[in-house]
């Protein structure tokens, strides 16, 4: 959907719909081939992996592309902020203006804590957040998050490594541990 990586580009940049109109057809297919409570999309509107830049129309592509998958009544939309990635973060605001526009279930991952999280389902920013690697990091993260135990923090060196090292062994707290 950036104009970076939509081809051929003509002079004149692609304007923002025509360059959402692949996702929307690819949804409207999924949609019709499963129906719309089995879609979800995840989307990452200010991300920068793989040398992604930014350009001025995010705010207005993805406020678009909120508008029509609102009309599409789809499981979910689940959003990754990468700031937690070395991206750029999403704006002040932004969340609030997506979150006015697109009326289904809203997820958010990327960089979440407890307090973080509870604060945005509170002001009805996001309906759930996601937590990805504390989960990977803390098999017990659920516990963790209850009982205000200390969370330990992923091994990014380990992620896609091919290994059980860095998805099975991390440890669970033990009460005992805890109280002793």
């Amino acid at each position: 959907m950036r104009r970076s990586t939509t081809a051929p580009i003509p002079a004149e940049p692609r304007r923002f719909k025509d360059r959402t109109r692949f996702l929307l057809e690819t949804v409207e297919a999924a949609i019709g081939r499963i129906g719309s409570n089995r879609v979800a999309i995840r989307l990452s509107p200010y991300g920068q992996l793989f040398q992604m830049g930014l350009y001025p129309e995010i705010e207005e592509t993805y406020l678009h592309i909120a508008t029509e998958l609102s009309k599409r009544d789809l499981a979910c939309v689940h959003i990754m902020d990468q700031a937690s990635r070395g991206s750029s973060p999403m704006p002040a605001g932004f969340l609030a203006k997506f979150r006015a526009t697109y009326s289904g279930t809203l997820f958010l991952a990327g960089g979440l804590d407890l307090a973080m999280a509870e604060q945005l389902v509170g002001d009805c920013l996001i309906d759930l957040p996601a937590f990805s690697e504390p989960f990977i990091a803390n098999p017990d993260l659920v516990a963790r998050f209850r009982h205000a135990w200390p969370v330990g923090r992923a091994d990014r060196d380990t992620f896609y490594g091919g290994y059980a090292r860095g998805y099975t062994d991390y440890p669970v707290i033990r009460y005992e541990a805890l109280t002793a």
